[in-house]
């Protein structure tokens, strides 16, 4: 029993220096919105890119209540910055050329926090090229994924990536990604691009999403079925897919 004891503790130990080792963010401070308890939940999507995870569909909203703590906090009067969960540069500013309803509303339709162009720092930000599109910022930090509708970009992002606190003198950036070139400047909106063909990343819209085969699609998000997306599971496997999935599912595994 002795020797079984010892064995569970070591494998606790080490357990426990995998996750740390796996979370990048912020450990100065604890990060906003009320995402420090989540770390060992999420920390791996912000800290690894390319990343094709992402938070449970409605964490922000229905598990944090973030736009319950912008409104009692007084946040919601203005504009809030949000910033670099591991290095704490500004990402996003909203709402921007809309009014707060409409960034609410449009976030909690889809699932996660939604920013359009003018709210985004172009600077610290860079955008794939294409529908789905990763973001991640100059620290290298996942962000999501662009999603563009009829009214342009929709840029589809995790929480937990943005919700650090202003600067991290204490982070010392190994490789740092350099602002995109003007040749690398992020796919244009639908306007000036044609729909997606069966060939390319599916619709948003659930009633219009092809069937995607394996070659078309990243592999979490190839026919998931409802193990796979069964909250009882490990966290990883159990987390919902990113927003760009909310398509290819069953509207009932999303509840």
């Amino acid at each position: 029993m002795a020797l079984l004891g010892r064995v569970f503790l070591a494998f606790l130990a080490l357990s426990s220096r995998s996750a740390d080792a796996n979370d990048c963010m912020q450990k100065d401070r604890q990060l906003l919105f009320g995402c420090e308890g989540h770390r060992e939940q999420y920390a791996e999507i912000c800290c690894q890119v390319p990343q094709t995870w992402a938070e449970h569909r409605g964490f922000f909203d229905k598990q944090l209540k973030f736009f319950e703590q912008l409104e009692s906090s007084g946040l919601s009067a203005g504009e809030i910055t949000f910033y670099d969960s591991q290095c704490g540069i500004p990402l996003f500013v909203a709402p921007r050329g809309r009014s707060y309803e409409a960034f609410k509303k449009e976030s909690v339709d889809h699932g996660w926090p939604s920013f359009r162009e003018e709210e985004v720092v172009k600077e610290n930000v860079i955008v794939e090229a294409g529908y789905n599109g990763e973001l991640y910022s100059r620290c290298r930090t996942h962000l999501g994924h662009n999603l563009p509708d009829s009214e342009g970009n929709r840029h589809c992002i995790n929480l937990m990536c943005i919700a650090g606190n202003v600067g991290n003198a204490s982070l010392v950036i190994a490789s740092p990604i350099p602002s995109p070139s003007p040749s690398a400047a992020p796919s244009p909106s639908p306007s000036a691009a044609p729909s997606p063909s069966p060939s390319a990343a599916p619709s948003p819209s659930p009633s219009a999403a092809p069937s995607p085969s394996s070659s078309q699609v990243p592999a979490p998000f190839h026919s998931p079925s409802p193990a796979e997306v069964a909250p009882s599971q490990s966290s990883k496997a159990s987390r919902r897919l990113g927003c760009a999935a909310v398509a290819l599912l069953p509207l009932g595994l999303l509840a």
